[in-house]
């Protein structure tokens, strides 16, 4: 096995600075308050690849599995955006 180039802190603080990023500018998170993600949807929002978002999501509260196919719903994408960086989630008007 390889080992973490950064930790989980690390990678944690990387997407609270992403987020808040977002947050300073007009745009919000395309598609949030609509249909079910699948991970490569996900992914840019998560900042990680499909594959790490799928193994990620694979055994979380509220994520739908149909047809061998991970649907990620905009409101557990956002949970665990707060969970993991403390930080609200800017949500589409």
């Amino acid at each position: 096995m390889k080992p973490r180039l950064t930790t989980f802190e690390q990678r944690a603080a990387e997407l609270k600075a992403r987020l808040e990023l977002q947050a300073a500018t007009p745009e919000t998170i395309e598609g949030m308050d609509e249909e079910p993600l699948t991970p490569k949807q996900a992914a840019p929002i998560w900042g990680k690849t499909p594959q790490s978002t799928r193994r990620y999501f694979m055994n979380v509260e509220g994520v739908r599995i149909t047809n061998n196919r991970l649907l990620i719903p905009p409101s557990v994408l956002r949970r665990e955006i707060r969970r993991v960086t403390k930080m609200p989630v800017p949500v589409a008007a």
